[in-house]
């Protein structure tokens, strides 16, 4: 009998599947049960619980007060690295934006109300927003449509959104119970599309082009 046929004959004969002789065989009459005996010991193994936990997955680190500076050209820049980690399970907040008019400034404030309802775990929080209003009637009423229609949006995220005017803000912000975050651009982060194939690209903001070089500045209250 050789080394690996006297070694095979004691596996089996341990694990109770064969006696230890071959028989007139040979050594090839044990190949379908000696697979079965290693299948079987893979499947243990694979069942055995294991012996450390699974690593995680790394946590975002805590925001500290900083100055963030972004230039024309610059792309891959979101609501959701920029800003979420300042508004991550906030309660309230309010929101100074002299320039939320036109319909692509008012989708950017939808946009960042779906990051809030993400970064708060979808828990209800009330957002307030100062703007300033039109000048005309006709474009008053198409603003108030426009923000009324951004409520509504909220609204199925959890969020409450509510709006008031002032003509005489000029500065961008937002504050939380714990942040400032001064916006110097305000929430018109990026170029606005020009050609279909810009318009598809602007459907994800980590696509889009920043328009003109500007600075987010954060600190505690």
């Amino acid at each position: 009998m050789t080394n690996l046929a006297h070694l095979t004959s004691r596996l089996l004969a341990a694990s109770g599947s064969v006696g230890p002789a071959f028989g007139a065989l040979g050594p090839f009459a044990i190949a379908v049960p000696l697979a079965a005996v290693v299948a079987a010991r893979i499947l243990e193994a694979q069942a055995a619980p294991p012996t450390t936990p699974a690593p995680r997955a790394p946590s975002r680190p805590d925001p500290v007060a900083t100055t963030m500076r972004f230039h024309a050209g610059d792309v891959g820049v979101t609501y959701d690295d920029v800003l979420m980690p300042y508004l991550s399970g906030i309660d309230q907040a309010t929101i100074v934006d002299p320039y939320l008019r036109d319909p692509e400034q008012v989708r950017n404030l939808r946009e960042l109300v779906e990051s809030i309802s993400r970064a708060t775990d979808h828990k209800p929080a009330a957002v307030h927003v100062i703007t300033t209003e039109e000048r005309s009637s006709d474009d008053q009423l198409t603003h108030l449509e426009l923000l009324s229609a951004a409520q509504d949006h909220a609204a199925l995220h959890g969020i409450m959104l509510s709006f008031s005017f002032s003509n005489t803000i000029h500065d961008r912000e937002i504050t939380t119970e714990h942040w400032e975050i001064q916006l110097g651009k305000g929430l018109d982060f990026w170029k606005r599309p020009q050609t279909p194939d810009e318009h598809n690209q602007y459907e994800r903001q980590e696509f889009r082009e920043v328009a003109k070089d500007f600075k987010v500045t954060t600190r505690t209250r």
